[in-house]
């Protein structure tokens, strides 16, 4: 058993091995809804569990750059049947320089615009831009969440991270 903390020193939850289910790692925290765990390169991890219920806030993220201008960029996740977009957020790291109007939609291979618009985000300046939404997957097969990004650019970088749930099939 061990506690986890903020930055500032404040307990914000503890971890501990349940010894009911050999090797599980439970985190139980008390910051609130949100708990991100990330792996040393910051990069959010995609929780996977065949037997995830429905309702639990799951995320992906996956990092886009100004080689990627022209060229759609896919989650290596995909949102299954049922979910619902419920946090989308793209986190300009260093700003998109040396070009003209550079910009990114969020959405799937069927809809570029399914959870983000070219006026959600910019690019040109570092900051974290949050899109709230509570926007269904409408296809009957998974689909990979799909970054385009428009304009011209030199330099830049950022991270599409995106929180879902599961929906129970009607």
């Amino acid at each position: 058993m061990g506690n986890f903390t903020k930055i500032d020193g404040v307990t914000v939850g503890e971890f501990f091995l349940d010894v009911t289910t050999p090797d599980a790692l439970k985190l139980v925290t008390s910051a609130g809804p949100t708990l991100e765990i990330q792996d040393t390169s910051s990069n959010l991890i995609a929780i996977k569990a065949s037997n995830v219920s429905s309702g639990i806030l799951q995320y992906m993220s996956f990092n886009i750059g100004f080689g990627d201008i022209g060229t759609p960029k896919n989650s290596t996740t995909t949102l299954p049947q049922n979910a619902v977009v419920a946090d989308l957020r793209v986190i300009v790291t260093t700003p998109f320089s040396g070009g003209s109007s550079p910009t990114v939609t969020v959405g799937t291979q069927d809809t570029a615009t399914l959870f983000g618009n070219t006026g959600d985000f910019n690019l040109e300046a570092a900051n974290t831009y949050t899109v709230p939404q509570f926007t269904p997957q409408p296809n009957a097969t998974p689909r990979a969440v799909r970054a385009t990004l428009g304009g011209t650019a030199t330099a830049g970088a950022a991270k599409v991270i995106v929180g879902y749930i599961i929906q129970p099939n009607s």
